[in-house]
């Protein structure tokens, strides 16, 4: 199931599944017109990963003699290193990436996902390495 809050896709396998969601921040609560109500500040992408049930943090992909590890960290590779913010596109270009979740994203557009994710990559580096 892929929305525009959410995203909760299985592997073709069956083993993996990734579940994302889009969760709304409030800073504090307000009490204008003498009412109690929070005060919107806005959203955050939310992932994770799991195998058999059991949360994980990342998938080792054996593809060919090409064996990366898929991960949403800053580090060690991670799809999200350089400032990439994590996103909805973010999260189904790991997905992509692994090459094993097939069937769940047989309606989405593979080509258009890695376009955009290196867009924000590469633009990304560049901001990085401007500053540093």
């Amino acid at each position: 199931m892929i929305t525009a809050r959410e995203i909760n896709i299985t592997s073709d396998c069956g083993h993996y599944t990734i579940k994302g969601k889009l969760i709304s921040l409030s800073d504090c609560y307000t009490q204008d017109n003498w009412t109690c109500m929070k005060s919107y500040k806005g959203s955050v992408w939310s992932v994770q990963i799991y195998k058999d049930g059991q949360p994980i943090n990342g998938i080792q992909v054996k593809d060919g003699n090409y064996q990366p590890y898929i991960h949403f960290g800053e580090y060690a590779c991670g799809i999200c290193q350089y400032g990439v913010k994590l996103s909805k596109n973010t999260i189904l270009y790991a997905a992509v990436a692994t090459h094993m979740f097939g069937n769940a994203l047989k309606d989405e557009n593979a080509e258009k996902i890695e376009r955009k994710y290196w867009k924000e990559y590469v633009n990304a580096r560049i901001k990085y390495e401007q500053n540093h």
